[in-house]
């Protein structure tokens, strides 16, 4: 509800009925059914992509072509740029599995795969990703009880590299309020069940700690909201409570 602006919902607690409308029925984002995009990937990644599908193929008696993984990717599903690629990269019939050479990835040749299909492609401009935005988060913390004078608004936005966009979100619900902090965080349009963003910068402290120190503890009558959009979220554990985020950095 928080993160999706384009979501209705319903709910039905004993009888008593409340609605969230969509602020915006009409709002975007990159979607999984989307292709993926070589600007997202490093040799390590394209190499696991590589390996999980030769894997697949094996264990199921088939061999796809070089040509069928390029047209998974963001803008070589036309024939045209496919094409370059795969000249470029010498892999013109070429099938996956000759990337595998005595039981090994050739890393040479998959590095040459991934730099004539970056060659051959624009990069992801953040914005694609989906932007949450100012009006959509407004009206769901005012929901919540937020005084309208206190709300904030922040976002930032990658400039180049890898995509990104951070987005934040305040609001403070007054001095009569009995409630606590709230702290809403997620990526990629999905709430976290705990406080995924535990450690920034230098500093090592996490997103509740940093808030402390702005007077904004656990006891404080605030709702704050925090929301990356990125095509690469990384987890330390398999619970995915603590996100870590591989970006380039910025020049």
């Amino acid at each position: 509800m928080v993160f999706n602006p384009h979501l209705s919902l319903t709910l039905n607690w004993f009888g008593k009925q409340t609605k969230w409308k969509a602020t915006d029925a009409k709002w975007n984002k990159w979607k999984p059914h989307k292709p993926t995009s070589s600007h997202w990937y490093d040799l390590a990644h394209l190499e696991r992509l590589i390996g999980a599908y030769v894997t697949h193929d094996r264990d199921h008696n088939t061999d796809r072509l070089v040509s069928d993984l390029v047209a998974e990717f963001d803008g070589l599903s036309g024939s045209q740029n496919r094409r370059k690629v795969l000249e470029d990269a010498g892999c013109h019939r070429v099938k996956l599995s000759e990337f595998v050479v005595a039981g090994r990835l050739d890393s040479v040749r998959i590095a040459r795969l991934l730099m004539a299909m970056q060659r051959h492609t624009r990069p992801v401009k953040a914005p694609r990703l989906g932007i949450i935005g100012e009006d959509h988060l407004r009206l769901r913390l005012l929901e919540m009880g937020v005084v309208p004078e206190s709300f904030q608004y922040s976002r930032r936005i990658s400039k180049d590299g890898m995509p990104w966009v951070l987005e934040a979100a305040f609001g403070w619900k007054g001095d009569e309020s009995s409630d606590w902090r709230t702290i809403i965080s997620g990526a990629n349009c999905s709430a976290a069940i705990k406080m995924p963003f535990r450690s920034f910068g230098a500093t090592g402290q996490g997103l509740e700690a940093a808030l402390s120190d702005m007077r904004a503890s656990a006891y404080e009558p605030i709702v704050f909201v925090l929301h990356l959009s990125h095509p690469r979220v990384e987890y330390t554990d398999r619970g995915k409570s603590s996100l870590v985020v591989a970006a380039k950095k910025q020049g």
